[in-house]
């Protein structure tokens, strides 16, 4: 966050907080995020935020770095449509942990249906390695709170290698700031089963 800040200030944004607004509205003039960012200057204006940082620091919180797809995504967070998931994958440090494989996961609501399966994948790195902590960011609608649903995760066994030993996922909720894990502990393979469902606390 900070340095997203920083990089604003450098540029010279260095303006009053309604100019900086202004600004940033005609990157999207459609009436929905207008009236969001006229709705956000008027909490501002109660909170008492008069100084250039504060209300920059502020905005890029709620809409982003002031990229038009990124304010887009912002505003539909939160607000019953989709959520940014953190998750957060720990395989085992025993021999042969780590896998080559696809793995999947979805969430099992506990008040609502679950949602789609999501594949874990960074294609920038090589995933679910021995040891290794691996994170991954997911959008999906929300469900309701993590905790007290549960999470499955599935893999298709394939490589050479296709067994793996995960022991922990931990999944946050980036708009509500909840984290829970599901314990696993076990192998995935084939001998021993490809899909396993553990409860989130």
């Amino acid at each position: 966050m900070k340095y997203m800040l920083k990089s604003l200030l450098a540029a010279g944004i260095l303006i009053s907080p309604i100019s900086f607004a202004k600004e940033q509205t005609e990157h999207l003039p459609t009436p929905k995020i207008s009236k969001q960012i006229s709705n956000f200057e008027s909490k501002m204006a109660l909170s008492g935020y008069q100084d250039e940082e504060s209300y920059i620091q502020e905005y890029i919180f709620e809409f982003g770095n002031g990229e038009a797809e990124k304010i887009l995504e912002r505003s539909s967070f939160c607000q019953g449509q989709n959520t940014e998931y953190i998750v957060t994958v720990y395989t085992s440090t025993i021999k042969s942990a780590g896998t080559d494989a696809d793995i999947k996961m979805k969430i099992n609501w506990a008040a609502n249906s679950p949602s789609a399966w999501k594949y874990l994948d960074d294609t920038g790195r090589d995933d679910f390695e021995k040891g290794s902590v691996d994170d991954f960011y997911i959008f999906m609608p929300n469900g309701g709170q993590l905790r007290n649903s549960s999470l499955t995760i599935n893999s298709n066994n394939a490589g050479d290698k296709a067994g793996w030993f995960v022991e922990r996922i931990s999944i946050e909720d980036t708009c509500t700031g909840e984290i829970a894990t599901a314990q696993f502990n076990r192998w995935i393979s084939k001998s021993v089963g490809l899909t396993s469902t553990r409860r989130l606390r």
